[in-house]
Formats: C-alpha cells, structure tokens, sequence
C-alpha cells in the first residue's frame, strides 16, 4: 500500500489534481478520489503524505463533493480530514 500511495503523493508534487500541473480537475480526479476518502474512512492515515493531505483537503472543499458528500461522512468522529 505504501508503494502505491507514494506513486499517487509523487503525481501530485506541484500539482493541484491527480492528471498533473496546469491539467485541472479531470476525470483522473474523479475516479481516484472515492476510493482515496473511502481508505481513509476505514483508518487510512495520511500523515507520511502531504500532498495527498493537500488533496483530499482541496477536493472535500469542492462544491460538487459537498453536494454529493454521504451525509453520515461529515459528522464521523475522528474524520477531519473528510469533514
């Protein structure tokens, strides 16, 4: 698992979203993204990368997340991160 999320950390040095910088949100962005919060509300911890801390906290303030957020996500105890 760490190999695999320090490719994902290393995509996102200098970059805002996963497709790479000046690319934008994309449809990389949409298909990483759930499964990226879906770990992390199983206990994934994130401390060893912060550019994907950077991440999730850049996308959880996207309004089209915020609409489509499951309610139940943002009241979890011990979830900030997602909140």
């Amino acid at each position: 698992l760490h190999k695999e999320l320090q490719l994902w950390e290393n995509y996102l040095d200098g970059a805002e979203y996963i497709a790479g910088a000046g690319i934008g949100f994309s449809l990389a962005d949409i298909a990483f993204f759930p499964n990226l919060a879906y770990m992390i509300r199983l206990g994934l911890s994130l401390e060893r990368y912060p550019n994907l801390v950077n991440y999730v906290k850049r996308m959880v303030s996207r309004s089209s997340i915020i609409r489509s957020w499951p309610p139940h996500w943002k009241n979890t105890p011990g979830m900030t991160l997602l909140s």
